[in-house]
């Protein structure tokens, strides 16, 4: 090989290498995007997991809350029923 040759093959291998450099430099830069990117997405996510948690919560003390009207109620509904009763009797008491 001449130096010509020697000089030009070097030359397109620095080349080369320079290119492929940028190149791999510019996928790295589109990593960091992506990787910043998801970190706000995951930020986000356990912001709304926060805010979703809080609303399990609140509704799970409203059901008790709702269940233990409920039996109130039902024991409300015993005791109309058996005043009821009561008067029924004093209806057919008062009639005889």
């Amino acid at each position: 090989m001449n130096k010509k040759n020697v000089k030009s093959s070097s030359y397109n291998i620095t080349f080369k290498l320079k290119a492929l450099a940028k190149e791999k430099e510019e996928v790295r830069h589109r990593l960091v995007i992506t990787a910043k990117n998801l970190s706000l997405k995951a930020k986000q996510l356990v912001k709304i997991a926060k805010e979703k948690e809080d609303v399990r919560l609140r509704l799970a003390v409203t059901a008790k809350n709702l269940s233990l009207k409920a039996k109130q109620l039902v024991v409300t509904a015993k005791e109309k029923e058996e005043v009821r009763r009561r008067l029924v009797v004093t209806a057919k008491n008062l009639s005889l």
